[in-house]
């Protein structure tokens, strides 16, 4: 059985979407849904409720706020299915979903593509499928393609879970769980098709800005880097480089989104200079923009990188 599991928190209004996702497939596969409250203040709980009263596989679970990761974790600790699914509450399944991840009790972990929806825009990610099963060769696939980091493109075998979602961790907490899961699988299967419907909003978590964002990427960073040269391999060129991007889109963060004053954005911009200072990354596999951005930050013209994400954010709004 699976046990699709997914956290919401003040989601009245996408929920729905979110489960009739799943309970309008058409399938004989045998699944639950355990939707985790995490101290919703909104009509979240109302909106499940009355789903679970129609739909007996539907089960409601309700915390206290703690965050996506302990929501998850409780809905781990309730899943009474071999296998486990993660969704987000403002995220939905593809039709044809319980067809085309057939043969998913044959593997320890399977992955399915899926499409990134922003602004009535849709981007396919998918992968390729590993020939031969090897640690490096399928982190470095899943990687490069962008599958890795999320939880909710992947079909995870419970008995496998050594290790829970860390709370620490506002953002990257997925990728730091798939660094530990990774370590104690020994097949996998990979589905070149997308089957999850990502969906970012405006005013989401990944559109905003909390101060400990740089923190948490140099953490999984480091984790990455460890774990790349744990597989026998210390080139982490990529990583890197997919590092710096994530403390410029904070940075843009930041600048573009923040509720800071001016003086407060450039403390933030301190503590962000000193993290990415410890790290001592070589950013010369950048994009132009990046490198001027983190060549600034180095040099702690704070005040550059200021005028320099305004005026690419200015242009950006002419051109769109």
């Amino acid at each position: 059985m699976i046990s699709f599991i997914i956290p919401v928190y003040n989601a009245e209004n996408t929920i729905g979407r979110c489960i009739d996702s799943i309970i309008n497939q058409t399938t004989d596969e045998k699944y639950e849904i355990i939707i985790v409250d995490d101290g919703s203040v909104d009509g979240t709980v109302a909106r499940v409720e009355k789903y679970a009263k129609e739909h007996p596989q539907i089960h409601l679970v309700e915390k206290n706020n703690g965050g996506v990761s302990s929501a998850r974790n409780v809905g781990i600790q309730n899943a009474k299915g071999e296998y486990l699914i993660f969704c987000d509450a403002d995220d939905s399944l593809s039709d044809g979903f319980f067809e085309n991840i057939k043969g998913y009790l044959l593997y320890d972990l399977t992955v399915f593509g899926y499409s990134y929806v922003i602004e009535s825009k849709t981007i396919p990610v998918v992968g390729k499928q590993v020939e031969t099963f090897d640690k490096e060769k399928v982190f470095l696939s899943l990687y490069e393609s962008k599958l890795f980091n999320p939880v909710w493109n992947k079909i995870y075998k419970k008995t496998l879970i050594r290790d829970m979602f860390e709370n620490y961790f506002t953002v990257g907490e997925d990728l730091v769980f798939n660094i530990e899961y990774l370590r104690n699988i020994s097949s996998i299967n990979i589905i070149s098709l997308p089957l999850y419907n990502y969906t970012v909003t405006l005013g989401s978590i990944t559109r905003s800005y909390k101060e400990n964002y740089a923190e948490n990427f140099s953490k999984c960073f480091n984790r990455l880097k460890s774990f790349k040269r744990e597989l026998g391999n210390i080139a982490c060129t990529l990583i890197e480089k997919n590092y710096l991007d994530n403390i410029v889109g904070t940075i843009e963060l930041l600048v573009n989104f923040s509720q800071y004053d001016y003086k407060n954005k450039i403390k933030e911009m301190r503590k962000i200079a000193k993290e990415v200072e410890q790290n001592k990354i070589n950013y010369c596999g950048s994009s132009k923009y990046n490198k001027f951005i983190i060549l600034l930050l180095y040099q702690h013209n704070f005040w550059g990188i200021f005028v320099l994400v305004k005026i690419k954010s200015i242009i950006k709004a002419i051109v769109k």
